[in-house]
């Protein structure tokens, strides 16, 4: 408990309290010790002008006229305590004799000579009483304010960290998945300062917990046909050998698997997420030229009309990937050897003409595995649709420039 912020929010505001309080109970008694003594130089000093009146009449110098107060000729003549006291210490004006508080103070006639009167502060009732009721109200106001400064220590320690409590409660109750938690963020303090940034990570963590869940269901979706094709066609190579279909089967099956792999990996990592202004034709000729590197009998037209500053936000894997699977499709999953790619305003179209007489397995061309497209297309905030003509297939992409 006493490593909460609450405890430790009261034991600072209680001990700055505790310090005010014993400060000002020392400045006080300090106003009060030198009022006292400029008090007692001021009854010295008033009856030293009396004596020296009366001896500008007389040429004697005459005792005081206080009971309290004692006129001295010379230092001889000084109370032997006194004395040794003042030859001690010639600068101390205040010397204790068997309990009595004796000042002292010396004056001179206009002649030179000096003389000496001593006050009993002791013998001013007065005074006794003033001190004890200026110690008894110092003593009574400094345990009073002491008291309420403790109090409001403890009511703003509670106040100070209510706020926190609260949002800590928030954070601990909060169950990823639902909606997040409400957070002070519109406050201006440190407290709004906390609560942006525990909702900017709550974001985060729920942006990967999300991205973790897309990727095991993508998982799940688009590996399971291709794995299962590979499997079964195995199988069955047990009992006879394969065929040129099976072998193109198993081809198409594992090229499907790696582009796919590729794409949900690239889907899954955070750094793909890094948009920028990127420039759509050198992607379409390294897409292509990759397709003649694994298959160079292959005739392929791939017709590119695209202007060479023609730029699109979004990031570079992933427009690759895309512009990848969507020719791929074309290529393994269609009769037909040519394919159109026109970009226009912001939007980009692929085609690739149908032809009736198909024989390559799952033959779809473009329309092939729009999951993944979808997929790419969602993570980069732009749209898709497509079309199926007589003898056409489009893919249309809406992008951000």
């Amino acid at each position: 408990m006493i490593n909460t912020i609450k405890y430790r929010l009261f034991i600072t505001f209680g001990s700055l309290a505790a310090f005010i309080c014993l400060l000002f109970t020392g400045v006080t008694w300090l106003f009060a010790a030198v009022t006292e003594d400029e008090v007692l130089r001021h009854l010295l000093a008033t009856e030293a002008e009396y004596i020296l009146r009366e001896y500008s009449k007389s040429n004697e110098l005459k005792p005081a006229r206080a009971d309290y107060m004692q006129t001295y000729l010379s230092k001889s003549a000084l109370p032997a305590e006194v004395l040794q006291g003042f030859q001690d210490n010639p600068y101390e004006k205040e010397f204790y004799v068997h309990g009595d508080n004796y000042h002292i103070e010396v004056f001179a006639t206009p002649e030179g000579k000096q003389f000496y009167i001593t006050l009993n502060a002791s013998k001013l009732e007065g005074l006794s009483t003033l001190n004890k009721m200026i110690w008894s109200f110092l003593l009574v106001i400094s345990s009073l304010v002491l008291i309420l400064s403790l109090l409001s220590a403890w009511f703003l320690s509670n106040r100070s960290a209510k706020p926190l409590q609260q949002l800590s409660h928030k954070i601990e109750q909060y169950k990823f998945g639902e909606a997040r938690p409400s957070l002070p963020t519109e406050r201006r303090d440190e407290i709004g300062i906390l609560s942006r940034s525990f909702e900017s990570a709550l974001q985060k963590i729920s942006s990967l917990l999300e991205r973790e869940q897309e990727f095991t269901r993508d998982v799940s979706h688009e590996l399971r046909t291709p794995m299962t094709l590979i499997k079964n066609t195995i199988q069955l190579s047990r009992q006879q050998p394969l065929k040129t279909a099976e072998v193109e089967l198993i081809e198409h099956a594992s090229n499907e698997l790696e582009q796919t792999v590729d794409v949900l990996l690239a889907l899954a990592r955070q750094e793909n997420l890094n948009f920028s202004k990127i420039k759509l034709t050198p992607i379409l000729e390294k897409c292509l030229l990759k397709i003649y590197s694994i298959h160079p009998e292959v005739k392929f037209d791939l017709d590119i009309r695209v202007d060479d500053h023609f730029y699109v936000m979004g990031s570079k894997h992933l427009i690759s990937l895309l512009c990848q699977n969507l020719i791929n499709n074309a290529f393994y999953h269609s009769n037909s050897s040519t394919m159109v790619i026109k970009a226009e305003g912001n939007l980009i179209s692929f085609e690739n003409a149908l032809d009736g007489q198909q024989t390559k397995p799952f033959y779809q061309g473009l329309g092939h595995g729009h999951y993944l497209v979808k997929r790419i297309v969602e993570e980069m905030s732009w749209s898709i649709e497509t079309e199926k003509r007589d003898d056409t297939y489009s893919v249309v992409i809406r992008v951000k420039k």
